[in-house]
């Protein structure tokens, strides 16, 4: 269970940037290689914290699917709720293990 500390600041932390501290945390558990993510600062931020090279940050997460291999054993799905299915269903085709954050819709359940 990953869990994040309390808050001490009005800086709200993201669920990916909790996940990357974790990996930076344990790089001989896991480790992130690719980041999507469509705000350019968070973006740069948890990308260069992480060393992921400049062709695997991705402002949406549709061009790394369409790289149509895996580079990675899992992705973590934190998306806006009304895209989990799509997301989770492309990246399941591509054989990811995954990890959807908030699924909270019944069509994202079917």
């Amino acid at each position: 269970m990953l869990r994040s500390s309390p808050r001490t600041h009005s800086r709200p932390t993201y669920v990916f940037q909790i996940y990357a501290s974790w990996c930076a945390q344990n790089p001989s558990k896991a480790r992130v290689v690719a980041v999507c993510e469509p705000r350019p600062y968070r973006l740069a931020k948890v990308a260069d914290e992480s060393d992921v090279s400049q062709d695997l940050r991705f402002s949406d997460w549709k061009p790394l699917a369409a790289l149509g291999r895996k580079i990675a054993d899992a992705v973590v799905i934190a998306i806006l709720d009304g895209e989990h299915a799509e997301c989770v269903e492309v990246f399941a085709k591509l054989g990811y293990a995954i990890l959807c954050e908030k699924v909270n819709h019944e069509r994202d359940l079917e």
